[in-house]
């Protein structure tokens, strides 16, 4: 098992074309149907474009969303919005080895964990022929400020080909002086997805609220959009049928909402009946300092999740974005099941730690699993939390289930499985169509010596309702490439998935890698 190959993956490319401009982010009706062609921006599955390489050990299907002429697919829609089948001409060159010799520099310090974080990065790129000439460990860095700290790859661009860094130093490694065969694993403009509230901002301005909302659950910026928030809860209120498809199978008295900091990997959540998360939220202190630890977003939380093993999940997916004029994403077909560390226990979302009495070497006292009532509890107890069932990444399930997408589909049967990935593929898609304008408007502030300077890697969260349809949490700019978990097998698991998926990441821009040839004697 320890030396298998790993299972193959794929990458699908689909191109969305229409007139450049703000025209290209008008309001468009998104809404997903059982009813394949009554659909006006749905992303239909393209034909199958594979590519392999030598160098990565998976299959990807190409997932691309450029400005190319021509079309395959027909129009599904208003002049705003093709969907396109995208020609075997856009995807990279087959030959996907970096340039023999390549040299990586890799920003460890940025990493709290420290190499864990990085290894298997380095793993790859060693693999792929890499010479790693810098970015010491995190323990062996100079004392200082990370964000000033002289062992940054930005401050020594003459001495690697990529550079494995964040976002923010990325680009600074752009502006201090890149040339062509360099690449940052950054792409400027990609905030307006990875950070919770723009994400919001960057669909409900491509799409309106009603449409944002038939990709990711019901949500509200804040503080800006507290008011349109209490309007809506009170609307809900008012509907004597109750509930309806926002509410996620609960009644208006019953809704629980999910209030989120800038925070991620779990921390920062709230949850609250809808009364008391306004009030909540009401009180928070504006922007300014503590920023990231405020209540940016108030999002519905899902009273009827799909369970597999009686838990809840979320589904963890890679995207990869190869560059942005035109723009090219692709979707790997590998991903991960990350399964709740406890039972799901249905309407009791809440448990409330009653403080153990006597010295500090007593143990803690007994948990009470608190549930909301027919009305909604006015106010929970204060000692309340997120109940460990609801909450899917608690703990970074460093202890709890996890499966690939192949026993997810073993699962679900192929028809349903697929029908699943066509979803999937259509928000991802969605969403980075949505962010096109601000891509654009980035990379003209950042000025890049070429448009093909950098490719960033995104994590993407997905949860799935009891009727199988995804919802989009979150896209995160620097998801983890650690494998560390307390069961071998799974630890096996997660790492065969992240090195495919890497290995085919680097395989996508290998031919961009051009390091400098030597001078003759």
């Amino acid at each position: 098992q320890g030396n298998a190959t790993p299972k193959r993956g794929c990458m699908k490319q689909l191109v969305l074309a229409g007139a450049p401009g703000p025209s290209a982010a008008a309001p468009l009706d998104a809404r997903d149907s059982n009813e394949a062609h009554a659909n006006p921006i749905a992303i239909a599955p393209c034909t199958t474009l594979i590519q392999r390489s030598p160098c990565s050990r998976s299959i990807w299907h190409g997932l691309g969303l450029g400005g190319h002429a021509g079309h395959a697919g027909g129009m599904l829609g208003g002049s705003a919005c093709m969907v396109m089948v995208a020609p075997s001409s856009s995807l990279p060159p087959a030959a996907t080895q970096p340039a023999p010799g390549f040299r990586f520099w890799i920003d460890e310090i940025l990493w709290s964990q420290g190499r864990v974080a990085v290894e298997l990065v380095e793993e790859v790129l060693r693999a792929a022929g890499g010479t790693r000439t810098g970015g010491p460990p995190r323990h062996a860095a100079p004392q200082g400020p990370v964000d000033s700290s002289p062992a940054l790859g930005c401050h020594h661009t003459r001495r690697w080909d990529v550079l494995w860094t964040k976002s923010t130093y990325a680009f600074r490694a752009v502006r201090a002086g890149l040339v062509p065969g360099q690449l940052v694993s950054a792409v400027c403009g990609l905030n307006c997805l990875t950070m919770k509230k723009r994400m919001l901002a960057t669909l409900k301005a491509a799409y309106g609220a009603e449409g944002a909302w038939q990709y990711t659950p019901v949500s509200f910026a804040l503080p800006e959009e507290q008011g349109a928030w209490q309007a809506w809860v009170h609307a809900q209120h008012s509907r004597a049928a109750g509930g309806g498809a926002h509410g996620w199978g609960a009644p208006p008295g019953e809704q629980l909402w999910m209030l989120k900091t800038g925070q991620d990997a779990g921390k920062g959540l709230q949850l609250l009946p809808a009364q008391q998360a306004l009030a909540q939220a009401a009180q928070q202190p504006r922007p300014g300092a503590h920023r990231k630890h405020t209540v940016q977003v108030a999002q519905l939380y899902c009273h009827q999740p799909m369970l597999l093993e009686g838990r809840k999940f979320h589904l963890r997916l890679w995207v990869v974005v190869a560059g942005y004029a035109p723009l090219q994403a692709y979707l790997h077909s590998r991903g991960l099941v990350l399964f709740s560390s406890e039972l799901y226990q249905e309407g009791r979302p809440f448990v409330e730690e009653e403080q153990a009495t006597g010295g500090a070497g007593g143990s803690q006292g007994a948990h009470a699993a608190r549930s909301s009532s027919s009305t909604g509890p006015a106010h929970l107890p204060p000692h309340a939390r997120i109940a460990p069932g609801h909450v899917t990444n608690l703990a970074r399930n460093s202890s709890g289930l996890v499966w690939d997408l192949q026993q997810l589909r073993q699962r679900m049967g192929d028809a349903a499985y697929d029908a699943l990935w066509a979803k999937l593929t259509r928000a991802c898609a969605a969403a980075l169509r949505a962010a096109r304008p601000s891509l654009q408007e980035a990379n003209a502030w950042l000025q890049p010596p070429t448009p093909h300077y950098g490719f960033q890697l995104l994590g993407v969260d997905f949860l799935l309702d009891a009727a199988c349809q995804p919802w989009l949490l979150e896209f995160n700019s620097s998801p983890s490439t650690m494998t560390l978990h307390d069961d071998p097998p799974t630890a096996h698991l997660i790492a065969d998935t992240k090195r495919a998926m890497l290995a085919d990441m680097l395989g996508l821009v290998a031919h961009r890698i051009q390091p400098p040839q030597p001078q003759p004697q």
